[in-house]
Formats: C-alpha cells, sequence, structure tokens
C-alpha cells in the first residue's frame, strides 16, 4: 500500500471517507426534522406520515450502502489490492437506495403540484422525467453490481451515470419551475396571502436546488475524474438532500400558518373547483397547500 501515492490515497479513500462524514452529518439533521415532524404535526394523514417513515428508512439504507464500502476499503480489504480493484457491493446497494429515494422525492412534489392544480396531463408530464431518471439509476445499479465490477472498468459506465445525473438535475428543476409557476399565478393582492404564497415559492425551489446541485457536481466530477472517488463527495448526500428539503417543507407548515394568521382548524372549501387563482379568495387553497391537508382536494379529483 505504500507504493500508492499519497495523492492517489486522497482521491479514492480520503474523499469516500470525507462522504461518510458529510452523509452523518446530514443523517443528524434528517432525524431532528423527522422527531420534529411527528411532534408537531401528529393529525396528519396516515399516507404522509408512512411516505416519510419510508423516505428516511431509504436513507438508512442509503447510509448502510455508503458506509459499509467505505468499511470495506479502508478496514476489510485495506493493504489487499485485489480487494481494492473490486467495486463494492455496497455501492450497487447506494445506488439503488439513491434511485428509490430520488424518484419519492420527485412524486412527493408531483403529488402536491396535482393537488394544488388539479392538472392531471401536466402532472403525468412531470412524471416522465422523474421515471426515466429512476430507469437509469437501475440501470446503474444494475451495471455496478453485475457488469462492471472492476474499479478499471468504470469509465464503461459513464454514458450511463452522466444520462442519469443529468435526467435527475432535469426532472428536479421542471417540477420545482412548474411548481412555482403555479404557485406564482394565486398570488394576491393581500399581503399575507401573497407572503405565504412567496414563502412556498422559496421552499419549492429550496427543493429542486440542493438534489440538483449534487446531480450536477457529481456529473461534473465523475466526467473528469471516473477513476477517483471524488464523485462521493456529492453523490453520497443526494437522496438525503432531497429527503430534508421534503421534511423542512412539510415543518415549515406551522410558521406559515402564523405568517397567514389562520386558525389551526382551517379546512379547504367546500367547492374549491371554483376558485380563481388571481382572486383574494385563492387563500384557503393557499393554506391548504400549506397546511398539507389537500387530501380532500385529491378526494375531490380522483371522484371525478
Amino acid at each position: 500500500m505504500a507504493l500508492l501515492p499519497h495523492k492517489t490515497l486522497n482521491a479514492v479513500f480520503g474523499t469516500m471517507l470525507i462522504a461518510t462524514w458529510f452523509n452523518s452529518m446530514l443523517l443528524g439533521l434528517e432525524l431532528t426534522q423527522l422527531v420534529r415532524y411527528f411532534r408537531e404535526f401528529p393529525k396528519d394523514s396516515n399516507w404522509i406520515r408512512a411516505y416519510v417513515v419510508t423516505m428516511v428508512c431509504v436513507d438508512m439504507v442509503c447510509m448502510y450502502g455508503s458506509c459499509g464500502a467505505a468499511y470495506t476499503y479502508l478496514v476489510i480489504g485495506w493493504g489487499d489490492l485485489e480487494i481494492m480493484e473490486v467495486l463494492s457491493i455496497h455501492l450497487a446497494v447506494y445506488d439503488g437506495a439513491m434511485a428509490v429515494g430520488i424518484i419519492m422525492v420527485h412524486a412527493f412534489l408531483i403529488r402536491r403540484y396535482l393537488a394544488l392544480s388539479r392538472n392531471r396531463i401536466v402532472s403525468l408530464l412531470l412524471c416522465v422525467p422523474a421515471l426515466t431518471a429512476f430507469i437509469l439509476g437501475m440501470i446503474v445499479t444494475y451495471l455496478t453490481a453485475v457488469k462492471y465490477r472492476k474499479s478499471s472498468e468504470r469509465p464503461h459506465e459513464r454514458p450511463w451515470v452522466t444520462a442519469f445525473f443529468v435526467m435527475s438535475a432535469i426532472a428536479d428543476t421542471v417540477i420545482a419551475a412548474v411548481m412555482m409557476h403555479q404557485l406564482h399565478r394565486l398570488r394576491s393582492s393581500i399581503d399575507r396571502t401573497d407572503g405565504l404564497v412567496l414563502r412556498l415559492m422559496r421552499n419549492t425551489a429550496l427543493s429542486g436546488a440542493a438534489p440538483c446541485v449534487l446531480a450536477l457536481a457529481s456529473f461534473i466530477a465523475f466526467l473528469f475524474a471516473p477513476l477517483s472517488n471524488v464523485v462521493l463527495v456529492f453523490t453520497f448526500n443526494i437522496s438525503r438532500a432531497g429527503t430534508l428539503t421534503v421534511l423542512y417543507n412539510l415543518n415549515d407548515r406551522k410558521r406559515a400558518r402564523a405568517q397567514l394568521d389562520a386558525p389551526e382548524d382551517t379546512v379547504i372549501p367546500d367547492d374549491p373547483d371554483n376558485y380563481e387563482p388571481h382572486r383574494a379568495d385563492a387563500r384557503p387553497v393557499i393554506l391548504a397547500h400549506a397546511n398539507e391537508s389537500h387530501d380532500a382536494l385529491d378526494s375531490k379529483n380522483h371522484a371525478v
């Protein structure tokens, strides 16, 4: 092992270790947000609570994959060049869990857009880049686990990895942009309502920007240094960043309600199909979006 240059050790193993550190720190923040969510919103529907728990469990699988890979190379295989020449199966586990985590974030945002806009056609179109990114992620998982098992073969994955990162970034950007456009249509002349819309737009931009930036950074790192593990510094945190933004959006509802100065039991109007987005009476629909209580909207949509 002493024959390996110090620069190579940093690029291959140091970056992997740093990636697991960042992942662990984000895990602590994620668990804090999860505890806050269950403490402050005990009346949320069972499906959204189960969805959040599932997202966190997927991130735990990601944590297992990232830490397992680091342990394999830095402990079990340290000094054994044969082990280090083979890609750890933990990396494939992480790739698969990351793809699942990313599409769960996309599905959450698309569902919110559908509940807010009731536009099924656009919602279905938004599913196209999300599902494409997921399929590409599964292909990358297969290639890492089965076809390209040696570190020297990583460049052969470049087209698929590139497509996955780029499509993931496109899905993040498009979904966030469409959501922000819909929210912009609901801006009102009432200061409090308009302030809440701007707050939701900011949160939506954050939901799309965080995973998108990490995906693009991963793409650039893999493109220019496919044989190093610099890419893992960003890749190991994509799914967790998405889950954190979802939890932040959910936990921000209390402050959003306070900003709008609305009572806790505010509900959606009986006939939400008749509201006009540019009128001041769009306030209840905006409040429903902030409350995540728009399950009623979903029920009405499915009944149509």
